[in-house]
Parts: C-alpha cells; structure tokens; sequence
C-alpha cells in the first residue's frame, strides 16, 4: 500500500516526503561574468522561500565556464562564479560541504551546442521535514520542435502552456523551471523566423500585474541569453481566458499558467 500511494504521488508531481530530499538548482551566468543575473538571484531567494522550516544542507557547490577564453582565464571565472555563490550562502550562515571549480572540463559529450549551460553554476542540495512543492510535471522535451513555422495561420498556433512554476503569489520562478525556458531559447535559436507571444493567466480574481510580471519574467530571461526583443511580447491575460471551469485546486493549478503562441515572421 505503502508502494502505491508512492507511486501514484510520484506521478503527480508532487514532493511531500518527510524524508531527506535531494535536488540540483542550475545558476546560469552571461557571458563572461560572475555577477549573479536578476533570475539566478530570485531562483536563490525562490529555494530559501520554498524550504522554509526545513533542514537545508548544501552538498555541494560546482561551478562551469564555455570555453570561449584561454583555460586561465575560464579557470578564474569559474573560480569567482562558485565565490559569488558561495558567499550568497555564507551571508545566509549555510555552508557548502564541498566546492569545485570545474572551469570549461564540461562533464558531458563536448558536442553539445548549447554553450549557454556551460555558464552555470550547479548547487546540490537536500532538506528534510519540506513542505509540499508543486514539481512542474514531466512533459515532452520537443513540443516546441513540433512547430512548424511555415504552415502556420496568420492567427498564430495554438498556444502551448509552458512546463514552469512560480512561487505562490509571486513572480518568481521556482527552481527547475528555467530547464524549460531553455527549450524555448534553443527553439527559437534555431528559427529566427519565429516570434513568440508569451501569455501570463492567473485563477480565481483578477490580478493583471501578477499575469504580467510571470509573462514577463520568461521573456526576460530570453532577452538576457540574446533573443531579440522584436522577435518577442509578452502580456497578461488575468483571469480572462481560463483553460477549465475553476472547482478545485486541481482545475485551479491549469489555469495558472504562462503559454506561448508562435507566429513566423515575414
């Protein structure tokens, strides 16, 4: 019974355990800096928020670089990228049980494209006692890659709801979420034909800031990588376009959302 009631809280996506759990948070940096972004901070400030109360240990802390600099150079800043980790979390009294600097040994097959993910750094956690979180669920990885651009109408494709989560009530993105995101810059990387809508919607009461601010949080952290702002906009929707009629919080959770329409470019 034990087993089933696992298995059947696994498949929804959601984290209540009373025991230890362990996750990575992906901190991504520009090019060539170590000054922590506006998005790396508030996944920061979002994972000290959502473990609240619980027993946080930082198992460790590992720094990248691309290889776009000498190996001296891309040493250092992989060096003061795990620092301005670090001391975010010695100002909060945590620390790390163990740090690296890996520099630009990437510990994946070289022939990745995606140079973006090498400038990160990736903080190992665990805690105990969490309250629930609302993981965002598993959904396919080539969505975006089943659009195609020349056979859409001049209404755009039917939106597609991002894989993201926010912290309740808050713009900010909750960690994992931003894996997400950079599917959809590697999409649009490689159609620079495609433009996005990018749509917020909140449940229950009008709050046209906050459907706001979520639609624009993605569309910054697609700016900030490169895209170009006249390939994107971005707008909140409120409460005027749900998916489901609201009854429980599960109806409630579809119709909290940011999605996306794509249109191709003339």
């Amino acid at each position: 019974m034990k087993k089933l009631l696992f298995l059947i809280i696994s498949l929804a996506g959601v984290t209540c355990s009373a025991q230890e759990t362990s996750k990575t948070l992906h901190l991504y940096f520009h090019l060539g800096d170590y000054s922590l972004t506006s998005q790396s901070k508030k996944s920061l400030d979002s994972l000290l928020n959502v473990v609240s109360g619980a027993n946080l240990t930082i198992s460790s802390i590992n720094a990248y670089c691309d290889t776009t600099g000498s190996v001296e150079m891309n040493r250092e800043l992989a060096n003061n990228r795990l620092q301005t980790v670090d001391n975010y979390f010695q100002n909060k009294g945590i620390q790390a049980a163990s740090k690296k600097s890996v520099g630009e040994e990437y510990p994946i097959v070289k022939t990745v494209k995606n140079y973006h993910q090498w400038r990160r750094v990736d903080v190992s956690y665990t805690f105990s006692n969490p309250v629930p979180i609302a993981e965002p669920s598993t959904l396919s990885t080539n969505k975006f890659e089943k659009v195609n651009l020349d056979s859409l109408t001049s209404n755009g494709s039917d939106a597609i709801v991002l894989d993201i989560q926010f912290v309740p009530g808050q713009d900010v993105l909750l960690p994992g979420s931003e894996n997400e995101i950079w599917r959809l810059y590697d999409f649009l990387s490689a159609n620079p034909k495609a433009f996005a809508f990018i749509r917020g919607h909140v449940c229950c009461a009008n709050d046209p800031l906050l459907s706001s601010a979520r639609a624009y949080a993605v569309y910054s952290m697609l700016v900030s990588q490169g895209i170009s702002p006249t390939r994107l906009k971005y707008e909140g929707f409120s409460n005027t376009m749900p998916r489901v009629e609201e009854y429980d919080e599960e109806s409630r959770q579809l119709n909290r959302r940011v999605d996306v329409v794509f249109s191709k470019i003339k």
